[in-house]
């Protein structure tokens, strides 16, 4: 009995899985937004060097790296409280 109580407490493998899949996603969705923000900005602006497109491609990675330590920390949290 007490062993089906843990057992459903701890998520599968597979969500954890489907997590941080769907993360990887999210940061390449996020990133290629702001590469084509960028663009179309340096496109609007005429400007020699795509200072729109590197520096939201930055701004955008930092981001979204941000999100995913945020992710990783509230699930550390999670798991901690858990134990």
């Amino acid at each position: 009995m007490d062993n089906s109580k843990s057992q459903k407490k701890k998520p599968s493998n597979i969500n954890t899985y489907l997590k941080y899949t769907g993360l990887g996603f999210q940061m390449f969705a996020i990133m290629g937004a702001g590469a084509w923000i960028g663009l179309k900005l340096d496109r609007y602006y005429q400007n020699d060097f795509p200072a729109w497109l590197v520096g939201l491609s930055f701004f955008c990675f930092f981001g979204a790296l941000y999100g995913v330590f945020k992710s990783l920390k509230h699930d550390a949290d999670k798991e901690g409280r858990s134990n």
